[in-house]
């Protein structure tokens, strides 16, 4: 789990909270059920409404990342590196269309598709 999260949380919260206290508010007025079902669901509904839903779904499972982020190896993403290089350099960027349907990682995925597809450096990047 990350500190820096959890940390964020605290400080977030925490200023919430003494910034009501430092104005001679209690913490009763924003410890309130309704006011946190509208200002939760308001923000959720505005989301919903901008976002289409296989962006919305695919944020919710990412979520979990704020507590667990993604575990990779340098040295290992490092070797998929050098070995997409080799396979280029012998094969062809055609090829790279395939090794990106094996990648589990989507934005991995969409950079080898945008190299396969011949995409110009400034949009890849």
């Amino acid at each position: 789990m990350d500190i820096l999260s959890i940390l964020g949380l605290l400080i977030g919260f925490g200023a919430i909270i003494v910034g009501q206290y430092l104005e001679g508010g209690h913490l009763d007025t924003i410890l309130n059920a309704v006011a946190l079902l509208i200002v939760l669901g308001g923000t959720l509904g505005a989301v919903m409404l901008q976002t289409p839903m296989n962006t919305f779904l695919r944020a919710l499972k990412m979520t979990v990342w704020i507590f667990k982020p993604p575990q990779q190896s340098a040295k290992r993403l490092l070797e998929k590196i050098l070995d997409w290089n080799q396979i280029a350099r012998r094969e062809g960027l055609l090829r790279l269309e395939a090794m990106a349907m094996e990648e589990t990682d989507i934005f991995t995925q969409k950079g080898l598709q945008l190299i396969a597809d011949g995409a110009e450096p400034e949009i890849i990047r």
